[in-house]
């Protein structure tokens, strides 16, 4: 502010020292030019003292940044002292939990060790009340606890028994429910292959088979033997308590495989399903795949095998 209000004394001066010249008339020359000499010196005035002004500015300025840095360096002295003082606070403030906790974790260690003393000495009394209650008749109460043992063997001895009744039952009528159906569908396969080699005369080999009482656990294998090396394989096993599996497997003389036939006796379901698979697919196994009812399954499977045989008789016959 001050240095505005000097410039504009300057201004002023030099515009009074300007216009002297028409303001002041000749005749007042002396008068004049003493004026001149006053502004000149009233100039010269402003001059010096606007620029001792602007240096001691300039020296005010220097010492507030002096001042101001050494305010911020104070500043940053006084944040890294505080946080000195709040990092040791905070140190001693979690050693104290730690103390703390150790110190709570310590009595209730020993309050906990106090009540199982409490309670041991209790059981203890216990104990010695049992001792001397305890009856004198101990042979008794052993011949009693040997026969409760006795009568406990003999219960789970009977349990065992009728277990492997039922289980001797359930698998007698699983072999009954399956027996007739497995026999039939053998006597199908084997039987017109009897008959083929009667009339042709060819010495084809059918292993003989027995169906077991208990298939389950038996299962049953065998083959039929052509002179030109190819073989039908039988497979017949159970599948648990659900059913029964009955499957050929056609091969050439190449020992190729021609054909597949699966029939399972599903007694869950009570039908047959059947299923066939060939290279080629003669006949179709959309006309073979399906399910016959266990209560009338005679004719259906008959025609089945029957057509099957016929295609792979072909494939097995001696070239």
């Amino acid at each position: 502010m001050e240095d505005i209000f000097g410039a504009w004394i300057q201004v002023v001066i030099l515009v009074a020292y300007a216009s002297l010249d028409f303001i002041v008339e000749e005749k007042h020359r002396k008068t004049r030019n003493f004026l001149k000499i006053l502004l000149i010196a009233s100039a010269i005035g402003s001059g010096f003292y606007q620029s001792r002004t602007l240096k001691a500015d300039h020296q005010r300025a220097e010492l507030d940044r002096h001042q101001a840095a050494e305010d911020r360096k104070q500043a940053a002295e006084d944040r890294k002292l505080s946080q000195a003082k709040i990092d040791k606070l905070t140190q001693d403030v979690k050693q104290i939990t730690v103390d703390s906790q150790e110190k709570i974790q310590a009595e209730e260690l020993k309050l906990t060790k106090a009540q199982s003393e409490a309670e041991i000495r209790a059981i203890q009394t216990e104990f010695t009340d049992f001792a001397e209650n305890f009856p004198t008749n101990t042979h008794e109460r052993a011949e009693r606890l040997s026969k409760l043992k006795r009568d406990l063997k003999d219960a789970q001895a009977d349990a065992e028994r009728v277990a492997q009744e039922t289980e001797k039952n359930a698998r007698r009528d699983f072999n009954l429910q399956v027996y007739n159906p497995m026999n039939f569908a053998l006597h199908c396969l084997q039987d017109p292959v009897r008959a083929y080699a009667v009339r042709t005369g060819e010495q084809i080999r059918i292993d003989t088979i027995e169906l077991p009482d208990d298939l389950g656990a038996h299962p049953v294998k065998g083959d039929i033997t052509f002179p030109s090396g190819a073989v039908w394989s039988l497979n017949i096993y159970s599948s648990g308590n659900q059913g029964a599996w009955f499957v050929v497997t056609f091969t050439d003389a190449d020992h190729n495989q021609t054909g597949l036939l699966r029939a399972f006796v599903n007694l869950q379901q009570h039908n047959i399903s059947l299923r066939y698979n060939a290279t080629p697919p003669i006949p179709k196994p959309s006309t073979v795949n399906g399910e016959v009812p266990i209560s009338d399954y005679e004719t259906p499977l008959k025609r089945t095998y029957l057509r099957v045989i016929e295609t792979q008789l072909i494939y097995a016959a001696k070239q």
